[in-house]
């Protein structure tokens, strides 16, 4: 019995022993398994065998990482580990999955594998593999098939974009920029592709540099003048182009963005075209606003050739700057350039197009050294016919209309019908003769013959827009420029008439610092006067003298009349004084500042005693029917049979003619011009 239980006994140890033997076996035997996987893999990387690569990997890594030939090249660039495998972890994912962390080589870099069951089952074979990689101070882990796969196709775009048909360069890029390219001509698309990669280089023979973020990545690649830099996305299984920029030492070859190119030649491309066949609807479609209704919609194009839609890459050029771009073609010993401009901004999403309109095109005559704007070329002679209709009409309708904002803020938009027809505008009676025409750039400058003489329309170009500008009129008594002229005019009468309504605010606006200081500012209305002077300033101006910072007007004759004295200050004229003037002499002549300083200083208060201001009387030949403000005398200018009795002299201490001047203000003299 004894005998039987120790029988027994040794029967269940050797069972036991049995199997623990077993299972240390199988145990054992399952790790020599994945140490083997992971070595087959990595001597095939080390020695750069790509039959050895496809039979120790699954097939997803196979056909994510392995497809190019020059894959082993690329896994170079990784900096894969090499030397003896050391197995750190082992962790069972699946049964046909485990996640390993190996030690590799001297310096024992942890490398993590995916394994996988092969496709039979009897052994494991690599999945993936996962580096730690630092790029500008952070480190992050990175997937082996990720971004092999992304270095092949990088070459496969470089390739297509190099050596493929159409078909192949669109297939490499994301279907919007695919929709935008295909726009393009032939001649056109080859350009760019050939501006943008040239010849593929050579992934084995560079270091690109990549940043890898799920499903971005931007690469960068040395070229011999610079850097290529591609931005691709993640389409479903493929990497494809998103957009490129070439940085190039050479200004000429630099792209900032392939998308913005590409926009900028539809553009032009579709302009051109449209314009050949003198297609409106279509060509509103490719230009600005006001470049289609200032010039071309009511244009003739046929009155001027542009080049043709299609044109041989040599023979033009593109630049971009910022939200703007030129196409400069040359043909003919003409230089075309179309400027555009991108009316959609850069907080667009990634998928968002940019659109460029052509806002103007620049014909430039390298015979003549001529610039044609083309808004300039179809609206000059029609703007310079309504705006001389608008001077023998004293029609401000049509003169705000035909004239540029600073034309109009000095002169049209401070007067109206009243005034307009006290403005020297006698020499534009007739319709003018168009003479000549000459094109610089933004300005275009028409001369015509009037009646009696020749005048020379300056017109700009504003946004699209040709507006006069001025009028270069010949006059021996006054400067060439009937703008600055009619602002002096336009100033005097603002004066005459803000004294005679008493608004003192006006009669500030046009006036100097000086005379505000000395008078004005002491004042809280404008003194009461004989309207003689309101009537004297209303006069037709007759000479005017133009100098750097100050200028003279003459309303009336040197017998009597009045001659207004300008200053410039801050960017236009005002008054600072007025001299009445009722003969050549001295004491026919008399300062207005000077008499109303001398009345702010001897009568004050002067809110409490305003007095009335008292000019030179009016020769016999100029006089004019003309009360008091107040109605109560008659002044200097009112006709004999209509005097009640003899002029009031003025108020002791109060203002009076020219021989009241006190000896310490003289007369002032003008300057010499």
């Amino acid at each position: 019995m004894k005998q039987q239980v120790l029988d027994r006994g040794a029967a269940t140890y050797r069972c036991v022993v049995w199997s623990a033997g077993i299972l240390a076996c199988v145990s054992g035997c399952a790790t020599l398994t994945e140490a083997e996987a992971i070595e087959a893999f990595v001597t095939a990387v080390q020695q750069a065998d790509l039959g050895a690569l496809q039979a120790n990997t699954s097939p997803s890594f196979r056909q994510r990482a392995l497809r190019d030939p020059q894959v082993t090249e690329d896994l170079k660039l990784l900096r894969i580990p090499a030397g003896e495998v050391t197995l750190l972890d082992v962790r069972d994912v699946s049964e046909t999955e485990k996640l390993v962390t190996a030690a590799i080589g001297e310096r024992q870099r942890k490398v993590r594998f995916r394994l996988v069951r092969a496709d039979d089952g009897s052994r494991w074979v690599v999945d993936e593999v996962f580096l730690k990689q630092t790029h500008g101070g952070v480190t992050a882990v990175k997937s082996v098939g990720e971004q092999l796969d992304l270095l092949m196709s990088v070459r496969d775009i470089l390739r297509a974009w190099s050596q493929g048909s159409r078909e192949e360069v669109l297939a490499a890029v994301m279907p919007s920029v695919a929709q935008l390219l295909d726009r393009l001509p032939p001649s056109y698309l080859a350009w760019l592709t050939e501006h943008a990669v040239g010849p593929a280089p050579k992934l084995m023979s560079i270091r690109p540099a990549v940043q890898l973020d799920d499903n971005v990545a931007i690469v960068k690649l040395p070229r011999a003048h610079g850097q290529l830099i591609m931005s691709l996305r993640r389409d479903e299984q493929r990497w494809l182009l998103s957009d490129l920029a070439l940085e190039s030492r050479d200004a000429s070859a630099h792209i900032p963005s392939l998308r913005k190119l590409a926009a900028v030649l539809v553009a032009a491309a579709g302009f051109l075209d449209a314009y050949q066949a003198e297609n409106k609807p279509q060509l509103a479609r490719f230009c600005t606003e006001s470049l289609f209704r200032g010039s071309l919609q009511p244009a003739d194009l046929s009155l001027v050739r542009l080049p043709p839609p299609v044109i041989p890459p040599e023979n033009f050029e593109v630049h971009l700057q910022g939200s703007s771009a030129d196409v400069l073609v040359s043909q003919d010993q003409v230089v075309t350039k179309l400027t555009l401009r991108r009316v959609q901004d850069d907080a667009a999403t990634n998928d968002a197009l940019p659109q460029y309109l052509v806002e103007e095109v620049t014909l430039y005559e390298l015979d003549t050294g001529q610039q044609k704007r083309l808004s300039a070329v179809f609206t000059a002679h029609a703007m310079v016919q309504i705006f001389a209709e608008g001077l023998s009409q004293r029609d401000l309708g049509l003169l705000r209309h035909a004239s540029t904002l600073d034309f109009n803020q000095r002169v049209w938009l401070r007067a109206d019908e009243s005034r307009l027809e006290r403005l020297p505008l006698e020499a534009f009676q007739q319709p003018p003769r168009i003479v000549t025409t000459v094109f610089q750039g933004a300005v275009t400058e028409v001369t015509v013959q009037l009646a009696d003489r020749a005048a020379t329309f300056r017109l700009q170009d504003h946004e699209g827009r040709v507006l006069v500008d001025d009028v270069l009129l010949p006059v021996r008594s006054r400067p060439s420029s009937l703008k600055k002229v009619l602002e002096l005019a336009i100033t005097i009468q603002e004066f005459a008439l803000a004294l005679q309504d008493g608004a003192i605010d006006t009669v500030r606006r046009v006036s100097s610092r000086d005379f505000n200081r000395l008078v004005w500012h002491q004042l809280d209305q404008v003194p009461p006067h004989p309207t003689s002077i309101v009537q004297t300033l209303l006069r037709p101006v007759g000479q005017v003298r133009l100098w750097r910072d100050t200028a003279t007007a003459v309303v009336g004759n040197d017998t009597f009349g009045a001659r207004v004295r300008f200053v410039a200050e801050a960017g236009t004229h005002v008054i600072d004084d007025v001299v009445l003037v009722a003969g050549p002499a001295p004491d026919q002549q008399v300062s207005l500042k000077a008499q109303l300083r001398e009345y702010v200083t001897t009568r004050r208060p002067v809110r409490d005693r305003p007095s009335r201001i008292v000019v030179v009387p009016t020769p016999e030949s100029d006089r004019v029917n003309t009360t008091t403000a107040d109605g109560d005398r008659p002044f200097a200018g009112t006709r004999a049979d209509e005097t009640s009795g003899p002029l009031e002299r003025p108020p002791r201490g109060g203002f009076s003619g020219p021989s009241a001047l006190p000896p310490s203000v003289p007369p002032q003299s003008e300057p010499r011009p």
